[in-house]
Parts: C-alpha cells; sequence; structure tokens
C-alpha cells in the first residue's frame, strides 16, 4: 500500500493565492483596473489544480474557501461588458462563504476570512 502525503492548504493554495494577489494589485487600486484575460486564464486554471487536490482530499471546508476566493475574482472578469454576469459571480461567491461559514465558523481573531484581500 502506498502511503499518501497530505498536502497542506497553504502548498495546494500557494499558486492560487499568487495569482490572486496578482488580480488584487489591479482591482484593489485607486483607479481600479480590469485585470488582463491571461491572468483570468492562469486563476482557472490554477483553481482547477486546487479542486481537484481538495477533492481527492476530501476537504470541503478548504474548497469552499478556495471557491469563494476563485468566484470573487472571477466577477472582475465581467464588471464591465456583463455586468449581470459578474453580480451573479459576487453573489454566488457569498453564498458560498455562507456555506464555509456554516461548516465551520470563521475565527473572529485571525485573517482567514479575508484572505482574499491580501
Amino acid at each position: 500500500m502506498r502511503l499518501r502525503i497530505k498536502e497542506s492548504p497553504q502548498e495546494i493554495e500557494r499558486k492560487f493565492n499568487q495569482i490572486c494577489r496578482d488580480i488584487n494589485r489591479f482591482i484593489l487600486r485607486e483607479d481600479s483596473q480590469i485585470p488582463p484575460q491571461d491572468l483570468f486564464q492562469q486563476l482557472d486554471d490554477e483553481f482547477e489544480n486546487v479542486k481537484k487536490k481538495y477533492k481527492e482530499q476530501n476537504d470541503e471546508v478548504n474548497l469552499l474557501h478556495a471557491t469563494h476566493n476563485y468566484l470573487w475574482r472571477k466577477s472582475f472578469q465581467f464588471i464591465q461588458d456583463a455586468p449581470t454576469q459578474s453580480l451573479k459571480l459576487i453573489i454566488k461567491a457569498i453564498s458560498i462563504l455562507l456555506k464555509r461559514h456554516a461548516l465551520r465558523e470563521y475565527n473572529n481573531d485571525s485573517k482567514e476570512c479575508w484572505g482574499h484581500m491580501r
């Protein structure tokens, strides 16, 4: 039987979080800009990797957290050309966040909930 070492959420999301930070550099500026399409493609590709790993580990809490972060950023891809699509993604991101909170409440003393703002 092969021993399988479980990756930590930090290891699983390392590249995903870097892409999120790159997107944040555009959207959190005072003169907010839409990030380039290739950055959203990288986000899509890396989210698929993260999602696959969390499903393999049966880690629903971290999958929901990563899904929220993905949808929140993805909403900015459509904010100018398809604002209704953008709003749908924001609403879905909030509902995912609530599901995650129902499974395990966020610690008020940590930045766990606000990781998407880093």
